[in-house]
C-alpha cells in the first residue's frame, strides 16, 4: 500500500508491502507493535524501539515521537483520487455542467430550476464509499436543469446539473 505522508510542508512516498517498508524509495528496517491502547504503538526502526503516541484531528495526525510532536498528513491512493475526483468536480472542467465525480447516491439536492448560484456554493450530496461529498458551483449562474433527485444512483461522469452562466 502507497501512502504520502507530509510533515512540515515535505511530502514523502511510504510504501508498505508484506513486510518490507520503503520510506522516499530507500528499504528501511521498521516494524510497528499495536498496544492495548490504540493511539499509542512500539515503532521499531534501525534497531531502535521508540513509543510513539498518534490523534487524529479533522484534518491529519497529531504524531509525537521521540520528544517531538508533529502534524502530519496522511494519503492514500484512494484519498488522492477522490481529492482529484473533487477538484475536477468543483472545477467543473470549465463548463456550467455539474457531472459525478465518482458513483454513488445522490443523498440530497440543495437547489432548484431557476436558483441562482455562486462559484463554491453545494449543489448536491452525493454518497460513495459511506463518504458525504458536496458536490459545489464550479461557475456561478442560474440553475437551468436538475437531472437528478435524492435517491437516485448515478454513474462516474453523470450528468447532474446545467449551470447557465451570465453573458
Amino acid at each position: 500500500m502507497k501512502y504520502w505522508v507530509t510533515v512540515s510542508g515535505k511530502t514523502i512516498l511510504v510504501e508498505v508491502n508484506d513486510a518490507t517498508v520503503f520510506v522516499g524509495g530507500r528499504e528501511v528496517d521498521a516494524a510497528i507493535d499495536v498496544t492495548r491502547d490504540p493511539s499509542i504503538v512500539n515503532l521499531t526502526t534501525g534497531g531502535l524501539r521508540n513509543v510513539c503516541a498518534a490523534v487524529r484531528t479533522d484534518s491529519a495526525w497529531i504524531v509525537s515521537l521521540a520528544g517531538e510532536t508533529a502534524s502530519v498528513q496522511v494519503e492514500t491512493d484512494r484519498s488522492r483520487r477522490l481529492a482529484t475526483a473533487r477538484a475536477g468536480a468543483s472545477k467543473g472542467r470549465g463548463s456550467g455542467l455539474v457531472r459525478a465525480p465518482m458513483p454513488g447516491l445522490v443523498l440530497r439536492v440543495d437547489v432548484s430550476e431557476g436558483d441562482e448560484v455562486s462559484v463554491g456554493d453545494g449543489i448536491l450530496v452525493l454518497e460513495a464509499m459511506k463518504m458525504e461529498n458536496v458536490i459545489k458551483a464550479a461557475v456561478g449562474g442560474r440553475v437551468t436543469r436538475v437531472h437528478v433527485e435524492p435517491g437516485a444512483t448515478v454513474e462516474k461522469a453523470a450528468l447532474l446539473v446545467d449551470i447557465e452562466e451570465p453573458s
